[in-house]
């Protein structure tokens, strides 16, 4: 049986970030310090009743965990990754980057080797997406049996690479591990002229909660554009970041956002306007530009609470470095982004601007509410 289900279209690549701290998500094997493949204990066929297939939720892995009682083998766990996930797990946020038309053909073990045979359209989409969906096959299976690796062929025929990675010698769970970090990309010089019309828009933003204290320079930087954007997409305007007369026009008759009721201090998500409220004593003493989930992996309305947080955060599923993450609700988090587009985007994390991400992580303390809101 196959579940209807969503499709993850590939993200982008985080740029390289300042410090190389090897987190990896709570459910990934230990990598071994020899760089082999770390082993799960198992045969080819389960004497337990259940088993267990990797999808995706956020930026990590969501670990399922499914009946086997009608087929225990290595194949039928595949069998149930590639039926996707459930109604009940899509409404939990649960995800899956391998394409409903892509179908299962066989699965052996020799020598050690899974090799799994798979029809064409596994192979078909991003860059990124095909390297989530190959960490789902590959994390499923190595779960499973005791394999040295695991090869991938396409309608029968050998692939060498996909999405970008090698796939000789054969796949392991040390194929995802956290890449080396290089230190952080060179910031874009600030735009030398200055203006009196930005500093006065600059100031005002600052009086609207949409800058921080002291950023009132003259100068219209990366900063001053998603403070814009923030304002424009609290007051549903037109998103276009830029300084203009007309803009500060309609900064001159605004009021600082209203949170509404809730915990004195908290961040309030609002979808439908793509910001975040810094909420402190009950009042906005932020508002944050970001990008939400897109429509085929949202990021779930409700109340949660900020649970863990990491400086560098490694995604498994997607090999990417998220900094300054701050997880509220299971594999989404805060966090830094390169991209953060005026439209929903991500996985289902809210991306935050560089130019804010250390800010919000520092007010998004253990324990901070977090209140996600269709309005």
């Amino acid at each position: 049986m196959r579940y209807s289900r969503t499709i993850i279209p590939g993200s982008a690549t985080l740029a390289a970030v300042v410090m190389a701290v090897a987190a990896a998500t709570a459910s990934a094997a230990p990598w071994p310090t020899d760089g082999s493949a770390p082993r799960t204990p198992g045969i080819v066929r389960s004497t337990s009743a259940e088993t267990v297939v990797y999808f995706t939720r956020g930026e990590h892995f969501a670990k399922v965990t499914r009946s086997a009682t009608d087929d225990s083998s290595l194949k039928g766990a595949l069998r149930q990754l590639f039926a996707g996930p459930t109604p009940a797990e899509l409404r939990r946020g649960i995800r899956s980057s391998i394409p409903a038309a892509a179908r299962l053909h066989d699965v052996t073990l020799d020598d050690g080797v899974i090799t799994i045979d798979v029809s064409g359209p596994f192979a078909q989409g991003s860059r990124q997406s095909l390297q989530t969906r190959l960490a789902q096959v590959v994390y499923t299976a190595t779960a499973f049996a005791d394999a040295a690796g695991v090869r991938i062929t396409i309608d029968g025929a050998p692939v060498t690479v996909l999405g970008g990675l090698a796939l000789e010698p054969p796949l392991t769970r040390a194929t995802f591990a956290p890449v080396p970090a290089g230190g952080p990309p060179a910031a874009p010089p600030p735009p030398r002229k200055r203006s009196a019309l930005v500093r006065s828009i600059q100031q005002r933003l600052i009086e609207l909660s949409y800058l921080p204290p002291g950023a009132a320079a003259g100068l219209a930087g990366p900063q001053t554009q998603h403070a814009i954007l923030a304002f424009q997409g609290w007051q549903r305007l037109p998103r276009d970041g830029r300084a203009t007369s007309a803009l500060k026009r309609r900064l001159n008759r605004a009021v600082a956002p209203v949170p509404g009721r809730g915990p004195a201090r908290r961040i309030v998500v609002s979808l439908s306007r793509q910001v975040a409220l810094l909420v402190d004593r009950g009042r906005t003493v932020r508002t944050i530009h970001v990008s939400t989930g897109k429509p085929s992996s949202p990021t779930p309305p409700g109340r949660f609470r900020v649970f863990r947080k990491e400086l560098m955060s490694w995604s498994v599923p997607f090999r990417v470095w998220l900094p300054y993450a701050s997880y509220f609700n299971r594999g989404i988090a805060f966090h830094e982004s390169p991209s953060v587009p005026v439209f929903p985007a991500s996985a289902g994390c809210v991306r935050i601007p560089a130019s804010d991400s250390r800010h919000v992580y520092e007010f998004a303390t253990v324990g901070t509410p977090v209140i996600v809101r269709r309005s």
